[in-house]
């Protein structure tokens, strides 16, 4: 019995060695796994901080976007309302233009019904009459 006592207490430096060289195996591992969730989480922290400034980028040329489109609809609707403004003129004046058409054709028509009559009658009536009745022709 003393013999396995002595044994055992002689074992005992040596098991205690295996088993701090076990803990600090243990203990470079987790230091280890820290390092690299350290690591990681500056690596998450950096992205996301490099993502929300990319964020930041892209909500003001958002904004200056929609302050664009505002600017170009603000422009086709005075464009628009020029264009129907400029169609109601237009269509005015083709309506007096096709008035003044008709009048100048009327008068066309009565004029050389005038100088037709003249001619049928210069061979029959007095040319003072013919001055008189339309005019000096």
């Amino acid at each position: 019995a003393l013999g396995a006592r002595l044994a055992a207490a002689a074992e005992a430096p040596r098991r205690r060695e295996a088993r701090t060289a076990e803990l600090e195996e243990e203990l470079r591992g987790l230091r280890a796994g820290l390092e690299r969730e350290c690591d990681l989480r500056q690596v998450a922290e950096r992205a996301g901080a490099s993502h929300r400034e990319h964020a930041r980028h892209l909500e003001v040329q958002l904004r200056q976007v929609e302050d664009e489109v505002r600017h170009l609809q603000d422009a086709l609707n005075k464009s628009t309302k020029q264009a129907a403004n400029g169609q109601g003129c237009c269509e005015d004046l083709l309506g007096q233009l096709k008035a003044h058409k008709q009048t100048a054709e009327h008068i066309f028509l009565r004029e050389k019904g005038r100088v037709d009559a003249i001619v049928r009658l210069r061979g029959v009536a007095p040319q003072t009459f013919l001055l008189r009745a339309f005019g000096s022709a």
